[in-house]
């Protein structure tokens, strides 16, 4: 009948106002079905990955430093710095003070100026020595002389990249 003036889409009195221009359901009503089938195993992986990722951050990037004996009078190359790379000297002490050992840096590669840049630290001195620590960029060539007759000197290093 078309005076009556009625047409019916096959809603109900009570249907959402986008239902009723598309004909389709609201997003709302639509369910996750991929929460469903996700296996237990893998929601606790998923819960305990941020802790592992951490984890191993906190390992991969510790400090590494290698640490060398010098005994008196002799003289020993660190590794060579390449040009991307940088040294850090920590720690470098001796047992008794005369004369100083000294760590010498030379730039690559004609073998150009050489300059003493850290001196070691005396253990038993008084008042204490203190502990300097140096970062060398590269290219350089790292040497360290224990300068001590009686005693022998300690280095701790580090080589990283930029």
């Amino acid at each position: 009948m078309r005076g009556s003036g009625s047409i019916s889409f096959g809603f109900t009195a009570g249907a959402k106002k986008s239902q009723r221009r598309t004909g389709h359901h609201p997003r709302s009503h639509i369910k996750n079905v991929s929460k469903h089938y996700v296996p237990r195993s893998m929601k606790n992986f998923l819960q305990i990955l941020p802790i592992a990722l951490c984890g191993l951050a906190g390992t991969a990037f510790a400090d590494d430093f290698k640490s060398m004996v010098i005994t008196s009078g002799m003289l020993a190359d660190l590794p060579p710095i390449h040009g991307d790379q940088f040294m850090v000297i920590r720690n470098f002490t001796q047992d008794d003070g005369s004369p100083r050992g000294v760590v010498t840096v030379t730039k690559p590669p004609n073998g150009g100026t050489s300059a003493n840049v850290l001196a070691a630290a005396v253990l038993d001195a008084s008042p204490p020595d203190v502990i300097n620590s140096v970062v060398i960029a590269g290219p350089a060539d790292v040497s360290v002389t224990c300068g001590t007759t009686t005693g022998n000197c300690f280095i701790s290093y580090r080589k990283d990249s930029n």
